[in-house]
Formats: C-alpha cells, sequence, structure tokens
C-alpha cells in the first residue's frame, strides 16, 4: 500500500513539474505597440551585450517581428571584403519576462524595462 502512494506521488509530482516546464517556454514576441522609447532601450541593451556602440540593426522591424538582426561594423578602409556575418535576435517572453535571445550562443537577455507582447500565431 505505501509503495502504490509513493508511486502515485512521484507521478503526481513529475506532472507538475512538467506542466511548469510546458507553461514556462518561450514565446515569440514583439515589442508593445505605443511605446515610443522602446527602440531606444532595446539598441541600448544590443548595444551593452555586443559591447560596441552604436548597432546598426538590420531592416527589421521589432514592433512587428521577433527577429532582430545587427549588422556587423563596415569593413575599414584597408579591406576590400568583411566574412562577419550580422548578429541575430530574437524577441521572447519567457516566464512573464520579455527577452532577447542570441542565436549564436543561445544566451537569454532578460530587459526588464522593454514591454512585449506575444506574436499572434
Amino acid at each position: 500500500m505505501r509503495l502504490f502512494l509513493l508511486a502515485g506521488a512521484l507521478g503526481l509530482g513529475l506532472a507538475v513539474l512538467s506542466g511548469c516546464h510546458l507553461l514556462s517556454s518561450p514565446s515569440p514576441a514583439v515589442i508593445e505597440s505605443g511605446d515610443r522609447e522602446a527602440e531606444a532601450r532595446l539598441r541600448r541593451a544590443l548595444e551593452q551585450e555586443l559591447g560596441r556602440t552604436p548597432v546598426d540593426l538590420g531592416p527589421s522591424d521589432p514592433s512587428r517581428l521577433s527577429v532582430i538582426t545587427v549588422l556587423p561594423v563596415p569593413p575599414g578602409p584597408l579591406e576590400d571584403r568583411s566574412l562577419v556575418l550580422p548578429s541575430v535576435f530574437r524577441l521572447q517572453i519567457r516566464g512573464g519576462i520579455c527577452g532577447l535571445l542570441r542565436e549564436q550562443t543561445g544566451v537569454f537577455i532578460p530587459l526588464s524595462d522593454l514591454r512585449c507582447e506575444v506574436v499572434p500565431q
């Protein structure tokens, strides 16, 4: 009887833990519309993450698309070509926190001062 109760408690515990894991899965997000300063805050976060200023964003619009590209530093006057690729980030909401996922490293950068909304499917 005790073994049966222990197995039931263990099964219930695993079900609860797996349910919490499913609830906290990341969701693609965009910057909340109507937030005028959001892009400036986003740029500051990207500058801090990449360790350079200014950053030149690619053609994506973070209020409409969750993928953000940061263009590499342009080649200098003595370079005729560059093999450097853009840095790609994804706006996500994880556990109610808006942030950026850096694709090259898999690092999630929480942005507490940025308001995001889930991308409608």
